[in-house]
């Protein structure tokens, strides 16, 4: 209950507690990530273990906070008629775009490749190997969230999170009263294939009555938008689940921390979170691209 007031009261206060809340998923996944991986870096790299860590970080804060300037996050914060005044204004009057993403985080990643140049690693690439998987799997997911929570609102990144969440409720109740068949069994052995479908159906169903609440800004998806985002999300967040059980049986470990007694860490509940955002965003934006083409189709007659 305290995780999800935290994740609802950051993201639906205001833009300030939404990217403290975002800074904190960021970083904290982070550290847990590096934490449990560090006897494999420090076997390939072990110059190198600790530096390449802080570099990491230090990139993906500076990253979200720059996505979070150009999305318009400091507007509130500045006015005036100087001109450094509007030169900000007219830096932060574009939007952070897919576009930039594609343009900036190539840069980053490149980084991580020259900086191994002066680590001393006796293993360079698996060390970079092991740098790239944390900006992929973990900052341009939360980065990504800026993306839908600016474009289509604080409601809808609200109700694509909670419908993460359901997924995985739904999943867990299902498989616990109808589980026969396993799913994935190496990986999981306690998911089931009736946990999944009973998941996904239930998952759709809430989705489906998200028109039906008092919320105005969730009417601007239909219901069958909804139940398709919803089967996206989970789909995603069940192999969001999964990669992290891979990643912990690939380091020989049960949690990836203790920062939530019970449930683990970071990493541990919001393993679905990081799979599922990509491919939310990139659902929300294919469906916003098709109803643009059928409003030209129906006013060109």
């Amino acid at each position: 209950m305290v995780f999800v007031i935290i994740m609802a009261g950051g993201i639906l206060w205001n833009v300030w507690s939404y990217a403290f809340v975002m800074l904190l998923v960021l970083l904290g996944s982070l550290f847990e990530f590096y934490k449990i991986s560090y006897d494999k870096r420090f076997v390939a790299s072990p110059f190198s273990a600790v530096r390449s860590r802080r570099l990491v970080v230090v990139l993906s804060a500076l990253f979200f906070l720059l996505a979070f300037f150009m999305n318009g996050g400091l507007k509130d914060m500045i006015s005036g008629d100087g001109l450094i005044i509007k030169l900000l204004n007219m830096m932060m009057s574009r939007k952070f775009t897919f576009a930039d993403i594609a343009l900036v985080f190539p840069v980053l990643l490149m980084i991580v490749f020259l900086h191994e140049l002066f680590s001393k690693a006796d293993l360079p690439f698996t060390n970079i190997g092991w740098n790239l998987i944390a900006l992929i799997y973990i900052t341009l997911p939360v980065i990504m969230t800026q993306q839908i929570y600016f474009e289509q609102g604080k409601w809808i990144l609200f109700a694509v999170i909670g419908l993460i969440w359901i997924s995985d409720a739904m999943a867990y109740c299902s498989g616990m009263l109808f589980g026969k068949h396993k799913f994935v069994e190496r990986l999981s052995p306690k998911k089931t294939i009736e946990g999944l479908v009973g998941g996904i159906l239930l998952t759709a169903v809430a989705a489906y009555l998200f028109q039906y609440l008092p919320i105005n800004v969730l009417r601007i998806f239909s219901n069958t938008q909804w139940v398709i985002l919803s089967l996206v999300i989970s789909f995603a967040a069940t192999g969001g689940d999964l990669v992290e059980s891979m990643l912990k049986r690939s380091l020989g470990v049960k949690d990836s921390g203790a920062v939530l007694p019970g449930h683990g860490g970071f990493l541990d509940r919001f393993d679905a979170f990081f799979i599922a955002i990509p491919f939310a965003a990139f659902a929300i934006w294919l469906m916003l691209q098709v109803s643009y083409v059928a409003i030209l189709i129906e006013y060109l007659g």
